[in-house]
């Protein structure tokens, strides 16, 4: 599920920012796919 949501967002950003949009897409659609799937905030991963 969150390689689908990176590759969905990597698309989407590749049209709303041409030049760094791929990738930043893919990293936040990971980032946010993780997240949901985990229920743990960036708090929590700090203390692991």
């Amino acid at each position: 599920m969150p390689l689908l949501l990176g590759a969905v967002l990597g698309v989407v950003g590749f049209f709303a920012v041409p030049v760094v949009g791929l990738p930043l897409g893919f990293v936040l659609g990971v980032f946010l796919g993780e997240l949901a799937g985990t229920g743990r905030g960036p708090h929590r991963a700090r203390s692991a």
